[in-house]
């Protein structure tokens, strides 16, 4: 599985019968969208390869260990607006190349 074959995941474990987990812990509010982070002074950007899935069945598995689970998201900063622009071009064109099968 990779990047190209991402939208095929919730098929695969719908037919592998995994049950969905009790959600655990506070919930953080999903950010879809690229941000300015005014405590950083950086554009926030969520990280595209974390899997809330696999965060998600740890914290349930630590909550039933009775350990803290706490609210999680994974983004990485960049610190100018040209280089956010640029990264969003790589971005975008690393998204367009993983469409052809060679």
């Amino acid at each position: 599985m990779g990047f190209a074959n991402q939208h095929k995941l919730k098929a695969i474990r719908k037919k592998a019968g995994s049950k969905r987990i009790p959600l655990v812990g506070g919930v953080r509010p999903r950010t879809l969208k690229p941000f300015y982070n005014t405590e950083r002074k950086a554009y926030s950007i969520p990280f595209p390869g974390s899997d809330p899935s696999i965060v998600k069945r740890t914290q349930y598995f630590l909550h039933q260990k009775n350990e803290t689970a706490t609210p999680y998201g994974s983004f990485f900063d960049i610190q100018s607006s040209r280089n956010f622009y640029l990264m969003g071009l790589v971005a975008s064109v690393v998204a367009m190349l993983a469409k052809f099968r060679p």
